[in-house]
């Protein structure tokens, strides 16, 4: 990776985002919301799905094998093997919610279906249905292919049924309404960043 004046190439800080999209402070801190994104060390990187869901996969498995409660976790005693602190905080702030950025409280529902998609997605997008029952309720959350009815598709053949992802792409929640500059920006931003990516 090239450098110019010291600072590596395709690499980005808050300045050089702030100088090149039209947008306010917030308008920027929204669009990299959307775009999960963490700082590392004064530079601006996207995470990657597989990443942050590997990264809850360790969290809920060190959890279970410590008997950590999920509702009241130390996120100063979370740190998952070979990852960043930076991503971990970014995956404790997008799956939970903390009153003093302590203790935090784990959404285990979501969690859950982060990680029926990992599973999937892990194998090909497809897999038998009792095989992907097995290793997505191996970590002891909540499982119900109920949970999953507007993202998978089981097929029957015979006595054997098989599971597909239908697609990649997370819904926004509609609690979240962007001004048309924000959108803007946010597809700016992933564009810049993308040559960026953690965990690929």
């Amino acid at each position: 990776m090239g450098c110019e004046g010291g600072q590596p190439s395709g690499l980005y800080q808050w300045k050089d985002l702030k100088s090149m999209p039209q947008a306010t402070d917030e308008e920027l801190n929204s669009a990299l919301k959307l775009v999960s994104v963490v700082e590392i060390n004064g530079y601006w990187r996207i995470v990657d799905d597989l990443c942050i869901s590997r990264v809850l996969y360790s969290l809920v498995w060190k959890a279970k094998a410590l008997n950590w409660s999920l509702s009241s976790l130390d996120g100063d005693r979370f740190h998952p093997w070979g990852c960043s602190p930076a991503v971990a905080r970014h995956c404790l702030e997008l799956y939970a919610s903390t009153t003093n950025g302590k203790v935090w409280e784990l959404d285990t529902k979501r969690v859950s279906l982060e990680l029926a998609r990992w599973v999937l997605k892990s194998n090909g997008k497809r897999m038998e249905l009792q095989k992907f029952m097995d290793h997505w309720s191996y970590v002891g959350l909540p499982v119900s292919l109920d949970m999953l009815k507007e993202e998978i598709l089981v097929e029957k053949h015979g006595d054997h049924a098989c599971v597909y992802l239908l697609s990649d792409h997370k819904t926004l929640t509609s609690g979240f309404v962007y001004s048309l500059i924000c959108v803007h920006t946010y597809i700016l931003i992933f564009e810049i960043l993308n040559l960026s990516k953690l965990g690929k």
